[in-house]
C-alpha cells in the first residue's frame, strides 16, 4: 500500500484544529505542520495530540515571524527543541527534524571504534543536556531526518553523503528535497531514489514543476511515501509547491500506472 501524506496547517491553533478534523476525516494520513500556527506552546501540544485520529508526522521548522522579528538564532533554536521534545514525549508516529539542527541532540554512537570502557550510552558530541535526547523517543514513533534545499539539486554524490550520515546518526527515515530547475536535476534525484538499497527508507521529493514525476512515479521506484494536498481549495491556501498535487490526481495516476 502506497503512503500519501496529506499536510495539516493553520495561522492559530483554532484554525489548525478544524483543519485537522477535516483532513483526517478524509484521509487517514497527515503532516501536522506545527511552525504554521503563530504563537504555539508546547502546552498546545496536548490538545493537537488528543485531537489527532490518524496516522500522523509532527513536523516543525523555524518560523519566518521570528527570524522578521529579529529573534534570535539561538532562542529560535531553544523554541524549536522545546516542540520537538515535546512531540518525543506524546509519541507522535513519526517527528520530522531539519538535519541541520540533529548536532543539537544527544545522539548515540553507532559501532564507535574506540569503546568507552565505563560508560555505554556515549553521544555524539558534547552538547547541552538540557536540549533534547532522542533516545527517550517511543518505539512506536519513527524518526525522520530532512534535509532540504529550495534553491537548487546538489550534486549526486553530496546528497548521498547527506543520506550516509543520517543513517549513520540513527534515523528511521531519510527525507531529501530539493528544487528542480532542470531534467539533469530530477535525473540526479531519480538516481538516488532508485540507488537505495531494499532495507532503506528514503523519501526524496522535489521542488516546482518538473519535480511532479517523483510525486507520483517516486512511489512505484521505492519511495517510502509522497505528499499531497487534499484538494485544489487545499492548495491555494497552503501554496507549497512541493504538494501542489492533489490526492485525488496521485490516486488516478497510481492506479492508471497499475
Amino acid at each position: 500500500m502506497y503512503k500519501i501524506c496529506v499536510p495539516v496547517s493553520g495561522s492559530n491553533l483554532k484554525q489548525f484544529l478544524d483543519n485537522l478534523v477535516h483532513i483526517q476525516s478524509r484521509h487517514d494520513f497527515v503532516e501536522l505542520q506545527l511552525d504554521s500556527i503563530a504563537g504555539l506552546n508546547v502546552t498546545d501540544l496536548d490538545i493537537i495530540r488528543k485531537t489527532i485520529k490518524v496516522k500522523a508526522i509532527a513536523s516543525f521548522r523555524i518560523q519566518e515571524e521570528l527570524v522578521n522579528f529579529g529573534v534570535s538564532q539561538h532562542d529560535q533554536l531553544d523554541y524549536q527543541l522545546a516542540i520537538l521534545a515535546k512531540c518525543l514525549q506524546l509519541s507522535f508516529d513519526y517527528i520530522d527534524i531539519d538535519f541541520t539542527i540533529v548536532k543539537n541532540f544527544c545522539l548515540p554512537i553507532k559501532n564507535p571504534k574506540n569503546k568507552p570502557k565505563k560508560k555505554s550510552n556515549q553521544i555524539l558530541e558534547v552538547v547541552d543536556p538540557t536540549k533534547l535526547n532522542l533516545n527517550i523517543k517511543s518505539p512506536n514513533t519513527k524518526l525522520i531526518f530532512s534535509y532540504y534545499n529550495p534553491k537548487n539539486t546538489n550534486n549526486y554524490r553530496f546528497l548521498r553523503r547527506i543520506q550516509d550520515q543520517m543513517k549513520g546518526l540513527g534515523c528511521d527515515i531519510q527525507k531529501i528535497i530539493c528544487k528542480v530547475n532542470t531534467n539533469e536535476d530530477l535525473k540526479i534525484l531519480t538516481r538516488l531514489l532508485t540507488s537505495k538499497t531494499t532495507n532503506e527508507q528514503l523519501i526524496v521529493l522535489g521542488i516546482g514543476q518538473l519535480s511532479t514525476f517523483l510525486s507520483v512515479q517516486g512511489l512505484l521506484l521505492g519511495n517510502y511515501l509522497t505528499f499531497a494536498v487534499l484538494d485544489e481549495n487545499q492548495s491555494k491556501i497552503t501554496g507549497q509547491t512541493t504538494e501542489q498535487t492533489t490526492l485525488q490526481e496521485i490516486k488516478s495516476a497510481l492506479k492508471l500506472l497499475g
